[in-house]
């Protein structure tokens, strides 16, 4: 795990308890702004995933050597 997906899990459970406030709260401006920090959380987790696959990828092998 790189820190883009440590930050992407972090917002992810930001945003849920965001959400959970906002509802308790009944205050839908809260729920919203949780829901934007779990989806931006979504974003940098995939984009994470997608760096380390690319890295990996352009990692020299020992056979090519």
């Amino acid at each position: 795990m790189n820190k883009l997906q440590a930050k992407g899990n972090l917002n992810i459970a930001k945003g849920k308890v965001e959400q959970t406030v906002g509802k308790v709260l009944e205050d839908p401006s809260r729920e919203e702004v949780g829901q934007k920090d779990e989806l931006v959380g979504r974003a940098q987790k995939g984009a994470g995933k997608i760096g380390e696959k690319v890295k990996k990828a352009l990692k020299p092998r020992k056979n090519d050597l």
